[in-house]
């Protein structure tokens, strides 16, 4: 995907509110079971969502202090990151898949009973 710059979308006093950054440890830190991240957004709707939510999908302590711990490690989390790049660019290109014709899914049989 080519870099786009917000600056030059319509109406770019509202960038701040319109733009929110997503991130989960799952990806990063081959963590799905986790469910662990994070969400920066300035705006204020959103956050009041959030927040009234969060009550309801709080990540456990235990989780929090492991998380916290591999994060402020410095030496780990530089050696981890390092391995995993280096796995990930090891595997790239290896996984062959396969896709059924365009034309084919049209006549998908489906049972809905």
């Amino acid at each position: 995907m080519p870099y786009c710059p917000l600056a030059p979308l319509p109406r770019p006093e509202l960038i701040p509110e319109l733009v929110h950054v997503v991130w989960g440890m799952s990806k990063d830190f081959c963590a799905s079971g986790l469910r662990c991240g994070c969400l920066h957004s300035r705006n204020p709707q959103l956050l009041q969502a959030f927040d009234n939510l969060g009550y309801f999908c709080a990540v456990p302590n235990p989780i929090q202090t492991a998380l916290a711990a591999a994060l402020e490690d410095g030496e780990w989390l530089a050696a981890f990151l390092r391995t995993n790049t280096e796995r990930l660019r090891g595997a790239y290109g290896q996984l062959e898949v396969h896709t059924a014709p365009r034309r084919a899914l049209a006549r998908l049989p489906a049972s809905f009973s």
